[in-house]
């Protein structure tokens, strides 16, 4: 064999051993990169914890400036974005249903009461203008999502809700669970100053009479 075709049968060796290198690297950084959600996935919380009470978030009801953690259970926290399609469908749907089981138990948390108004049709509407520290401190990874409370304010479950066909039927599981218990009606039992507002002043009490 001659000199010529030596040399190109040792480049062509030397390229494919340059290529195999830049494949293997390829498909380890590949590799590395699909492992990578599933690991995550398993630390990732999703929700407050279970067990735990609601974080004391700051929230309004009407005029009253009151925390999230003092509102008494049990009951089902919706967290609605005003900027949420699914959202409104449901804000709409709440609106226009006339008796719906266990809707005297749901509080909706949201970012701006100008599209959610429903305290008129029996719902307690709860605004927090500080949004990106209520998804943070709630570990909420979309909306509408709803977090279930025991009777002392605890959190049992989370999910994501997928239209108002999922949440009736929460809703429904809801008002089951509870059947056959007394009705625990409670007010917001601390303001945001830490003083207990009196008699007068305690003006968040009826949204909790069944």
């Amino acid at each position: 064999m001659s000199a010529p075709w030596i040399a190109a049968l040792v480049c062509l060796w030397v390229l494919v051993l340059a290529l195999a290198v830049v494949v293997a690297a390829v498909l380890r950084r590949l590799a590395a990169i699909l492992e990578t959600p599933a690991t995550a996935g398993r630390d990732l919380q999703v929700g407050p914890p279970t067990g735990k009470p609601l974080p004391a978030l700051p929230v309004r009801r009407g005029g009253d400036a009151v925390r999230l953690s003092a509102l008494k259970g049990p009951f089902i926290l919706l967290v609605l974005s005003s900027q949420c399609e699914p959202c409104q469908a449901i804000v709409t749907w709440l609106s226009a249903a006339t008796s719906v089981p266990g809707q005297e138990r749901l509080v909706i948390l949201t970012d701006s009461d100008e599209r959610v108004r429903l305290d008129a049709n029996g719902t307690t509407v709860l605004v927090c203008h500080e949004w990106q520290l209520a998804m943070r401190l709630l570990q909420v990874p979309a909306t509408p999502f709803a977090i279930q409370t025991d009777s002392d304010s605890r959190v049992v479950t989370c999910d994501l809700v997928a239209g108002d066909g999922h949440l009736q039927r929460l809703l429904a599981t809801f008002a089951e669970t509870l059947s056959g218990r007394g009705a625990i009606a409670e007010e917001f039992a601390v303001p945001m100053n830490g003083i207990r507002p009196s008699a007068d002043e305690a003006t968040c009490s009826d949204a909790w009479t069944q």
